[in-house]
């Protein structure tokens, strides 16, 4: 029942598609169909979604190995 933690620079539309497929109960997670509606259904033509390149090295998603 372990969940990775959310980075708090993690855009807010992807954390909740996360929080929907992580929930305790497996009969609220979406089907994957619904994920891949979700995913696309971000806009992010302004942003929306996306770490502003400012703030790149500063999120752990982004960091160079």
């Amino acid at each position: 029942n372990l969940r990775p933690e959310i980075p708090r620079c993690c855009p807010s539309s992807f954390a909740n598609v996360m929080r929907r497929c992580w929930d305790a109960n497996p009969d609220k997670r979406p089907e994957m169909d619904e994920v891949v509606s979700l995913l696309e259904a971000i806009d992010t033509s302004k942003g929306g979604g996306m770490i502003p390149v400012d703030q790149q090295n500063g999120c752990l998603c982004f960091r160079k190995r």
